[in-house]
């Protein structure tokens, strides 16, 4: 039985502004979120564990070791999918080769920016999964794999979001 985890990095580069200012604004060590499949027994940082994100231009499979060339390890939130471990992967494999959103950071900033002034922006559905964020593919994972039900609309998570969320995941089978 493998284990999927919601793993938060940071970028490695310190003159990647975009990824700062992500930091900066959720008042976090990480920048980015994927999720991470690793074999039973192994961690998410296990060099050979694949880890799938979504990233410009478009989102991706790769191994930890890849990943590790840009981005520093911070945080591992284990799920419990609800699923067979093959509809997993196959949620995770449909959510490839997809285009990366830059509109998507652009109404995350307003949701942000605004907080609850407008009321309708975390119900946004911008493209349904044409594009996508590193949190909308781990939002659209943890709701199809591990039946986390909530209000907002996956193409508005932040990673604040994404961390609550798993957290809540755990409480529910502790």
């Amino acid at each position: 039985m493998k284990s999927f985890h919601v793993v938060f990095f940071r970028q490695r580069s310190k003159h990647n502004l975009f990824a700062r200012s992500i930091q900066l604004v959720m008042n976090k060590n990480w920048n980015h979120v994927e999720i991470v499949v690793c074999e039973p027994y192994q961690l998410p940082i296990n060099n050979d564990a694949l880890s799938f994100g979504a990233i410009a231009p478009k989102s991706r499979k790769a191994k930890m070791s890849e990943v590790s060339e840009h981005y520093f390890f911070e945080k591992a939130i284990q799920l419990h999918t609800t699923v067979s471990d093959d509809a997993a992967m196959a949620i995770l494999e449909h959510l490839l080769n997809k285009n990366y959103s830059f509109s998507q950071i652009l109404l995350i900033s307003m949701k942000i920016l605004c907080g609850g002034l407008i009321s309708w922006l975390p119900y946004v559905k911008l493209n349904l999964e044409k594009y996508l964020i590193c949190t909308e593919l781990v939002g659209v994972f943890m709701q199809e794999a591990c039946s986390i039900r909530f209000e907002a609309s996956p193409e508005m998570l932040t990673i604040n979001d994404v961390e609550e969320l798993a957290m809540k995941n755990i409480q529910r089978f502790t």
